[in-house]
């Protein structure tokens, strides 16, 4: 491993990688990784018929209140997901693993999904979303 002011970044070959799997991510944060860590890589599908916003929190999920204004500075990143293309076949994100974290989270990482583009969203999707995303964290 590489060492960037005391964190971890994996090299060659994804080492210390952790695979983080949510089935049902709606409104409520929903912690990651919970002390200091960074995304390298996501995937997230959307089953409803409308698109939705994943909201990634470089904090714990019981620092962040999804749409509030306490929220907004640990606010890091909105990916947009797609809609459905048509029954069973969900609206898909990937980013794929890089050597370059994409959200690096002093104290954890959290996500949220909500049907707005906006910092104070806060509506969940009528059904929930699956994620999965490689994190690594100070501990791994």
């Amino acid at each position: 491993m590489n060492d960037l002011a005391g964190f971890p970044l994996p090299t060659g070959g994804n080492p210390g990688l952790i695979p983080y799997r949510n089935v049902a991510v709606t409104n409520a944060a929903a912690a990651v990784l919970n002390g200091q860590g960074a995304v390298y890589g996501y995937t997230f599908r959307n089953p409803n018929t409308t698109a939705v916003f994943v909201n990634i929190y470089a904090a714990p999920s019981s620092r962040v209140t999804v749409g509030s204004a306490a929220a907004q500075p640990v606010l890091v990143k909105r990916v947009y997901v797609p809609a459905a293309i048509s029954a069973g076949i969900p609206g898909e994100k990937i980013i794929s693993v890089g050597s370059f974290p994409i959200v690096y989270g002093p104290a954890g990482i959290s996500i949220a999904a909500i049907t707005t583009d906006s910092d104070t969203g806060s509506t969940a999707p009528s059904s929930a979303i699956y994620a999965e995303m490689d994190v690594v964290g100070m501990n791994n």
